[in-house]
């Protein structure tokens, strides 16, 4: 009777269970000396990075406009109320605001493109 118990392993397995103990054992050796856990995952980071960004940039198109294309005061108390939003909105926005900052990335960013393409249409 065949003992199925027993069988030979693949060349690198016992490389492979070795080298997974390994990174096991460093990852439980830096929680143990005390290191904090992340509190955010690198795709969050950059996300939440992006939005912040995105505000910055339409703020200093805000900015720009103010300053360069002579706006009526209408359109200048327009801007100065919008980039006062921006600003608290930027303040208030956190890195687990996953729903916002996704709203941010693809609003904002939108109106960045459309900034840009009438930019670039306007020095043609």
């Amino acid at each position: 009777m065949q003992d199925d118990t027993h069988h030979e392993a693949a060349p690198g397995d016992k490389a492979k269970r070795e080298f997974s103990q390994a990174v096991e054992n460093i990852k439980a050796g830096i929680l143990a000396v005390g290191e904090p856990r992340p509190k955010w995952t690198q795709e969050e980071a950059i996300a939440y990075e992006s939005a912040l960004e995105c505000i910055t940039h339409l703020r200093a198109i805000l900015t720009a406009e103010r300053h360069n294309d002579n706006p009526t005061p209408e359109r200048l108390a327009e801007i100065e109320a919008e980039s006062a939003r921006l600003a608290s909105e930027r303040r208030a926005l956190s890195v687990h605001d996953h729903a916002e900052i996704a709203r941010i990335r693809r609003d904002y960013g939108q109106r960045i493109r459309a900034h840009i393409a009438q930019a670039r249409q306007a020095q043609q």
